[in-house]
């Protein structure tokens, strides 16, 4: 060993996040999803540690989270407020098409009854 030179006491490497390019993805989406356009479900994922650990919260396989990012595919509905309890990310930004079938907005006549 060279003169000067100590071994750290940690066992984390420096590239440790370089060894996960999926929690690294993850982790620039979670830094810069407040200023770009960013699929809900990554934000979500982002916030939550990764796509298994969102499928882990929910109860479903890593793949479904997958593909829930497919053109034409949606969270479904019963995960949503899961999703959003869990991670901050709202129903109304992972289902924008429908949302209001699902959870409608209360109109004045509704809260005043």
């Amino acid at each position: 060993m060279r003169e000067g030179y100590r071994k750290s006491k940690h066992r984390v490497s420096r590239n440790s996040l370089l060894k996960s390019p999926e929690i690294l993805y993850l982790f620039v989406v979670s830094l810069t999803s407040e200023s770009m356009n960013v699929h809900p479900v990554e934000r979500a994922a982002a916030v939550a540690g990764g796509y298994k650990a969102l499928g882990d919260l929910l109860g479903v396989t890593k793949g479904a989270v997958h593909q829930w990012l497919a053109e034409g595919r949606h969270v479904p509905a019963v995960h949503c407020p899961t999703i959003e309890a869990k991670t901050g990310v709202s129903r109304k930004d992972l289902r924008p098409h429908d949302w209001q079938k699902y959870w409608p907005e209360p109109t004045t006549e509704s809260v005043a009854a």
